[in-house]
């Protein structure tokens, strides 16, 4: 609405002040200078006939314009382009002919004519400005439609990306939690369970804001990993998540740090072989987060090329939300060692 007045506003100023400038330039008929105490006065005479002419010639430019603007606002596709200028065309050569008639029915034996110069340069400059006018409005439209889409089509994409909590994962989980319930460990089992609740609560309710403390996605690894932790025997997986700085007043995409975390599941433990996965949260820094993962890659997997599946979409939702906001570094021997910076102001 307010840009929708500010448009009218300027299309009021721009006919008042070019009107003003026409007129008041090619309707001078004479100057008297005047001597009054001594001192010089100019008084400009204007043909009142030419001032009519003009305005009239104005008046025609006026349909003219607005005329030819909607005509090019029509020009969205290709398709009806040539319409679009064959039109134009045809509102150019009316407001010519029109200012020809006009001319000849208004022109007595002895009235001024306008020159014909004046007339044609004040159609065709307004005819100008018209088609700049409609090509510019059309222009903005199209990049505020690209826009919208591409907007559209980010948080589609984001969407997507946000709800990758792997289905396996939700299987083998509840596999767990039947075996729990076949040898009746109970009280492991009622914890397995709310862990479970609200890891889910977590991925439907909290990714639907852009933003989250950083504790709830902390709470979520630690869910997470608990419920991970469940397919491996008591100290197989040493599991170490350490948290340095106060976390207060930080937030984070939700779920951004899952698939680094899965991944450090899937390649740096094996069934009957320990092993360790570090997991650590450096927020000591302001406005920064800083986050690392160290765990080692077991021999079965030192030669897969999928080794850090996810890891290509992580990317990619940083470079959607944190753009030149991030860097991730990562460092792949027999240990797979990440640090993420991200700058959260």
């Amino acid at each position: 609405m307010k840009n929708r007045f500010l448009e009218i506003l300027i299309n009021i100023l721009f006919w008042a002040g070019s009107a003003w400038i026409i007129v008041s330039s090619f309707s001078v008929e004479a100057q008297e200078i005047e001597l009054v105490d001594g001192q010089e006065f100019v008084k400009v005479l204007r043909n009142q006939t030419i001032v009519f002419k003009l305005l009239l010639s104005i008046g025609i430019a006026f349909i003219g314009f607005y005329l030819n603007f909607w005509n090019i606002s029509r020009l969205k596709t290709s398709s009806n382009r040539k319409r679009v200028i064959l039109t134009a065309i045809l509102i150019l050569a009316a407001s010519v002919l029109v200012q020809f008639l006009l001319e000849e029915f208004n022109s007595g034996e002895f009235d001024l004519r306008l020159p014909m110069a004046i007339g044609l340069g004040t159609l065709f400059f307004y005819f100008t400005v018209s088609c700049g006018y409609g090509l510019g409005r059309v222009w903005i439209q199209a990049e505020r439609q690209k826009q919208k889409l591409e907007m559209e089509k980010t948080q589609v994409e984001l969407n997507f990306l946000r709800h990758q909590l792997q289905p396996h994962f939700l299987f083998n989980a509840l596999n767990n939690l039947m075996s729990m319930v076949e040898q009746q460990q109970t009280d492991q089992l009622k914890s397995s369970i709310e862990r479970l609740s609200h890891l889910l609560r977590y991925v439907i309710e909290e990714t639907r804001d852009d933003k989250v403390p950083i504790q709830k996605e902390i709470e979520f690894i630690r869910n997470y990993a608990s419920l991970q932790l469940l397919r491996f025997a008591e100290d197989e997986v040493d599991f170490k998540l350490k948290i340095s700085g106060d976390p207060e007043g930080i937030f984070i995409e939700p779920g951004l740090l899952i698939n680094f975390v899965e991944n450090a599941f899937k390649y740096g433990t094996e069934p009957e072989n320990p092993s360790v996965i570090e997991v650590n949260f450096d927020l000591t820094q302001k406005g920064c987060i800083v986050f690392n993962t160290r765990n080692r890659i077991f021999n079965t997997f030192l030669n897969t090329e999928s080794t850090g599946t996810g890891i290509m979409a992580i990317k990619r939702r940083l470079e959607l939300v944190y753009a030149n906001k991030h860097e991730l570094e990562i460092n792949r021997t027999d240990h797979y060692q990440l640090k993420l910076t991200i700058q959260t102001k």
